[in-house]
Formats: C-alpha cells, sequence, structure tokens
C-alpha cells in the first residue's frame, strides 16, 4: 500500500459466526494486545469468544453498548465500539486492530464513524475515551479526532501484574465537527 492510500473498511454488528474468526485474531494478536487491555487471558478459549459475542449481542439489544466489528476484505481485522451507554447520555469508546493494520488510519476513522453514530442516532451527549499512557499510538487517537485531555488517572488499570497510568479524554456533542 502506497503511502496516502485508504484501506477500505465497513463497521458492521457482530454474529455469533464470527466467533471462530474473532476468536482467530484475538489469539494471533494475544501478546500485542494483553500489553494493554484487561480481557486478554493466556487461556482465553473460544467459548470465551462466543460468550462475549451472546453478551454483547444482549447488552446491544438494551442499549448499553454497541460493538462493531472492523472488517476489510470480508475479514475481521479489528473492534471498535460504546460501552456503558447510560441514562446520562454518556458512553466510552474502545478499540483494539490487528497488529499488522495499526498505523494506516483505520481506527481513527472507525472512531470517528462510531462517534458520529453515537452523537447522530443514539443522542449522546460526552463520549469518553481511556487508553493506558505507555500506549502511545492508542493516546494520539484522541488528540487527532479533536478531544479534550480530562487529565490522568494514576495506577488505574492492573494488567500483568503493573499498575498503569491512564490517560482520560472527553468529546462533547457541540464539539464533534
Amino acid at each position: 500500500m502506497g503511502q496516502g492510500e485508504k484501506v477500505i473498511f465497513d463497521l458492521r454488528p457482530l454474529s455469533l459466526k464470527d466467533a471462530d474468526e474473532l476468536f482467530a485474531l484475538t489469539i494471533k494478536n494475544k501478546n500485542h494486545l494483553k500489553r494493554f487491555l484487561t480481557w486478554i487471558k493466556d487461556d482465553c478459549s473460544i467459548d470465551d469468544t462466543k460468550k462475549f459475542i451472546i453478551e454483547s449481542l444482549e447488552k446491544e439489544t438494551s442499549g448499553k453498548i454497541l460493538p462493531r466489528a472492523i472488517v476489510s476484505n470480508n475479514k475481521i481485522i479489528g473492534m471498535v465500539g460504546l460501552n456503558g451507554i447510560n441514562q446520562d447520555k454518556n458512553a466510552e469508546i474502545g478499540y483494539w486492530i490487528d497488529e499488522g493494520e495499526q498505523g494506516k488510519g483505520i481506527v481513527t476513522e472507525a472512531t470517528k464513524r462510531i462517534i458520529t453514530q453515537g452523537f447522530n442516532e443514539l443522542n449522546l451527549n460526552r463520549i469518553g475515551l481511556r487508553c493506558a499512557v505507555i500506549n502511545t499510538k492508542s493516546c494520539a487517537i484522541p488528540k487527532r479526532l479533536g478531544f479534550t485531555k480530562e487529565g490522568i488517572s494514576r495506577q488505574t488499570v492492573l494488567i500483568q501484574d503493573k499498575f498503569l497510568d491512564m490517560e482520560i479524554w472527553s468529546i462533547l456533542k457541540d464539539e464533534w465537527r
């Protein structure tokens, strides 16, 4: 791919039919992801992925989350979603992508799309984002998208027996372009 070329991708809802593919992608990226995400375990199984999908579908139906698979060339390459949607019109965004797909602008664009959907379709007022301070690639995304840095929550997350500081970011509906 030449510099400046855009990767074409779609965001689509999860289905139980995605379990094998999503599990394989998670296992492929386990060492990369477990440095920053608490849900990655060394002993994860296909049953964990199926359970995640089922719970995600139930929570989406009840309006608590909006998970989306990032799909390119008919393959899942990552996930993006709004979590913790509440009565105060707030949510938190989360994302991850195949390590080989990083640096192509996919997560930034996927994040833009899910934020727009959250503000326009779900009538959210505020979307927050937390990223490990040491995860500079992830922390660059809210900067690029015009989020306001609210601060750093010290030693908030325990990952691999280490407490990580988290950057706290947010954007409001009237700030979104």
